[in-house]
Protein backbone atom coordinates (compact mmCIF):
# COMPACT_ATOMS: atom_id res chain seq x y z
CA UNK A 1 0.00 0.00 0.00
CA UNK A 2 0.94 3.64 0.01
CA UNK A 3 -0.09 6.81 1.82
CA UNK A 4 -2.13 9.23 -0.27
CA UNK A 5 -1.93 12.94 0.45
CA UNK A 6 -4.46 15.71 0.16
CA UNK A 7 -3.54 18.58 -2.13
CA UNK A 8 -0.75 20.56 -0.47
CA UNK A 9 -1.48 23.66 1.56
CA UNK A 10 0.75 26.66 1.33
CA UNK A 11 1.92 27.65 4.79
CA UNK A 12 2.58 31.23 5.92
CA UNK A 13 6.24 30.76 4.97
CA UNK A 14 5.27 29.92 1.37
CA UNK A 15 6.20 26.25 1.83
CA UNK A 16 3.85 23.50 0.63
CA UNK A 17 2.64 21.29 3.49
CA UNK A 18 1.39 17.81 2.54
CA UNK A 19 -1.47 16.48 4.67
CA UNK A 20 -2.02 12.71 4.75
CA UNK A 21 -5.44 11.56 3.58
CA UNK A 22 -5.20 7.84 4.21
CA UNK A 23 -3.62 4.54 3.34
CA UNK A 24 -4.44 2.85 0.05
CA UNK A 25 -3.71 -0.87 0.29
CA UNK A 26 -4.52 -4.14 -1.42
CA UNK A 27 -5.03 -7.24 0.71
CA UNK A 28 -6.19 -10.79 0.25
CA UNK A 29 -7.37 -13.32 2.80
CA UNK A 30 -5.37 -16.32 3.86
CA UNK A 31 -7.12 -19.67 4.04
CA UNK A 32 -7.95 -20.76 7.59
CA UNK A 33 -5.42 -23.10 9.12
CA UNK A 34 -6.38 -26.74 9.37
CA UNK A 35 -6.71 -28.47 12.71
CA UNK A 36 -3.36 -30.18 12.10
CA UNK A 37 -1.66 -26.77 11.91
CA UNK A 38 -2.89 -25.57 15.32
CA UNK A 39 0.07 -25.50 17.68
CA UNK A 40 -0.69 -27.32 20.93
CA UNK A 41 1.00 -26.07 24.07
CA UNK A 42 1.46 -28.32 27.10
CA UNK A 43 -1.25 -26.53 29.10
CA UNK A 44 -3.88 -26.92 26.35
CA UNK A 45 -6.60 -29.50 25.86
CA UNK A 46 -8.95 -30.12 22.95
CA UNK A 47 -12.69 -30.27 22.88
CA UNK A 48 -15.01 -30.33 19.90
CA UNK A 49 -18.29 -28.47 19.74
CA UNK A 50 -21.09 -28.21 17.23
CA UNK A 51 -22.10 -24.85 15.77
CA UNK A 52 -24.21 -24.08 18.87
CA UNK A 53 -21.10 -24.62 21.06
CA UNK A 54 -22.49 -27.86 22.46
CA UNK A 55 -19.55 -30.05 23.48
CA UNK A 56 -19.47 -33.27 21.43
CA UNK A 57 -16.01 -34.50 22.53
CA UNK A 58 -13.56 -33.58 25.25
CA UNK A 59 -10.03 -34.85 25.92
CA UNK A 60 -9.31 -36.59 29.22
CA UNK A 61 -6.66 -33.92 29.86
CA UNK A 62 -9.39 -31.50 30.95
CA UNK A 63 -9.23 -33.20 34.37
CA UNK A 64 -5.59 -32.11 34.75
CA UNK A 65 -6.70 -28.47 34.77
CA UNK A 66 -10.27 -28.49 36.05
CA UNK A 67 -12.37 -30.45 38.51
CA UNK A 68 -14.50 -31.68 35.61
CA UNK A 69 -14.40 -34.91 33.62
CA UNK A 70 -15.04 -35.19 29.89
CA UNK A 71 -18.37 -36.91 30.63
CA UNK A 72 -19.50 -33.92 32.73
CA UNK A 73 -18.71 -31.50 29.91
CA UNK A 74 -19.97 -33.48 26.89
CA UNK A 75 -23.57 -32.77 25.97
CA UNK A 76 -23.62 -29.30 27.52
CA UNK A 77 -23.08 -26.03 25.68
CA UNK A 78 -20.03 -24.00 26.57
CA UNK A 79 -22.41 -21.28 27.73
CA UNK A 80 -23.41 -23.60 30.61
CA UNK A 81 -19.90 -23.29 32.06
CA UNK A 82 -19.21 -19.59 31.44
CA UNK A 83 -19.39 -16.99 34.22
CA UNK A 84 -22.40 -14.72 33.69
CA UNK A 85 -20.21 -11.59 33.44
CA UNK A 86 -18.29 -13.13 30.52
CA UNK A 87 -21.28 -14.31 28.47
CA UNK A 88 -21.52 -11.23 26.22
CA UNK A 89 -17.84 -11.43 25.24
CA UNK A 90 -18.09 -15.15 24.51
CA UNK A 91 -21.28 -14.62 22.49
CA UNK A 92 -19.43 -12.03 20.39
CA UNK A 93 -16.55 -14.48 19.85
CA UNK A 94 -19.10 -17.15 18.87
CA UNK A 95 -20.58 -14.79 16.25
CA UNK A 96 -17.09 -13.98 14.96
CA UNK A 97 -16.35 -17.71 14.67
CA UNK A 98 -19.52 -18.30 12.65
CA UNK A 99 -18.78 -15.31 10.40
CA UNK A 100 -15.02 -15.73 9.92
CA UNK A 101 -14.32 -19.42 10.54
CA UNK A 102 -11.67 -18.81 13.22
CA UNK A 103 -11.45 -16.91 16.47
CA UNK A 104 -9.22 -16.47 19.50
CA UNK A 105 -11.37 -15.46 22.43
CA UNK A 106 -10.41 -13.09 25.17
CA UNK A 107 -9.88 -14.59 28.61
CA UNK A 108 -13.06 -15.76 30.33
CA UNK A 109 -14.03 -17.67 33.47
CA UNK A 110 -14.94 -21.36 33.17
CA UNK A 111 -17.04 -22.46 36.16
CA UNK A 112 -15.87 -25.43 38.22
CA UNK A 113 -18.02 -28.19 39.69
CA UNK A 114 -17.02 -27.46 43.30
CA UNK A 115 -17.38 -23.69 42.90
CA UNK A 116 -15.03 -21.00 41.73
CA UNK A 117 -13.77 -20.60 38.22
CA UNK A 118 -10.67 -20.92 36.07
CA UNK A 119 -9.54 -18.22 33.61
CA UNK A 120 -9.12 -19.70 30.12
CA UNK A 121 -8.78 -18.59 26.50
CA UNK A 122 -10.02 -20.53 23.50
CA UNK A 123 -8.70 -20.84 19.97
CA UNK A 124 -11.51 -22.10 17.73
CA UNK A 125 -11.56 -23.16 14.09
CA UNK A 126 -14.55 -24.31 12.07
CA UNK A 127 -13.83 -27.75 10.64
CA UNK A 128 -16.04 -29.39 8.05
Amino acid sequence: GRIRSRPPLVSGSGRAVHRPLGLVALAHTLPPSTLNEVRMESQMFVFRVNMDLQVTYCENRISEYMDLTPAEVAGHTCYHFIHVEDLDNLRQSHEDLLRKGQVVTGYYRWLQRRGGSLWIQSCATVSI
